[in-house]
């Protein structure tokens, strides 16, 4: 799932800075230099790599409360306190700065039509194949050509399944880069949210544009996991794998929301009441994908 996407690690924030000199720190590591945000060592590049994505994600959309910035990460040796000193110390970044720009083309070039992906295979494994469609139309008819497939939202079980070695299906249908599926629609008497939209977007979207008025899914979306992983984990995902402490579905049974599933037939909407029917078991069928809840 990372095919056409640039990786940046801990390393690379210093040689990236480019004018500044091999080497030179980025301005969240000589943040966390000066505040002594390091002891050990081991939890420093989680920390690092938060606050990098914070210090970007402030600037060009205001989308990162302070105190969620640094979620996820766990230190024993330093404590929070010097790594929240830190991260009160950090400047705006400028606006020549060389991650900034590159942000910026990125979220640019993100919005453009993309040439289709096709289909990937694993060197140690040449029976596996991976699909990205960018196009709803394209993964209906993945799925009616490879009806074994399974369908990833987010990949955050899929990585528990490959962690454990319990992954035998052959085929993925990873759904990430479907625009059609990260839609947030509100009308005057009904809030659709498109099953692609990861946790987080939603969290941000909730806060800036229905502030209040749902306060119970406000509430557990800051207790859902940690940031890193509502960064991934979609709404899709979340109830198409069915598991019985999925945590969006008591929330979406109290609203008494509908989810909307389509498939090359069409699309139909069941209750969330109805769509569970068993143990890893739902309503959606062959062929069809989760598009939303309403």
């Amino acid at each position: 799932t990372l095919e056409g996407r640039e990786v940046l690690t801990v390393e690379g924030l210093s040689r990236g800075r480019a004018g500044e000199g091999r080497g030179a720190l980025h301005p969240v590591q000589a943040a966390m230099v000066a505040a002594g945000g390091s002891q050990c060592g081991y939890c420093t590049p989680g920390f690092v790599m938060s606050l990098f994505a914070a210090y970007y994600e402030s600037a060009l959309s205001e989308a990162t409360a302070p105190h969620d910035a640094i979620g996820g990460n766990l230190c024993r040796c330093t404590g929070y306190l010097p790594i929240r000193r830190a991260m009160a110390t950090l400047e705006p970044p400028a606006p020549d700065d060389p991650f900034r720009a590159r942000l910026a083309a990125y979220t640019a070039s993100a919005a453009e039509p993309q040439p289709e992906t096709g289909a990937r295979t694993e060197p140690q494994d040449p029976d596996r194949r991976v699909f990205l469609p960018r196009t709803l139309a394209e993964a209906f008819g993945l799925l009616e050509r490879h009806p074994e497939a399974k369908l990833v939202a987010g990949a955050t079980d899929l990585g528990l399944e490959l962690s454990h070695k319990r992954l035998a299906d052959p085929v993925l249908v990873s759904l990430e880069r479907v625009a059609e599926l990260r839609r947030f629609e509100v009308a005057q008497d009904a809030l659709t949210i498109g099953a692609g939209l990861p946790l987080s977007h939603l969290q941000v979207q909730l806060r800036t544009r229905l502030a209040g008025v749902f306060p119970a899914l406000e509430a557990m979306l800051g207790q859902f996991a940690a940031r890193q992983v509502r960064n991934r984990a979609t709404l899709g995902g979340n109830l198409g794998t069915a598991s019985p402490i999925g945590d969006l579905s008591p929330v979406l049974l109290a609203l008494e929301a509908e989810l909307l599933l389509a498939g090359a037939g069409g699309e139909r909407r069941v209750s969330a009441a109805t769509f569970f029917t068993g143990y890893r078991q739902s309503a959606r069928r062959p062929g069809e994908v989760i598009v939303g809840a309403r």
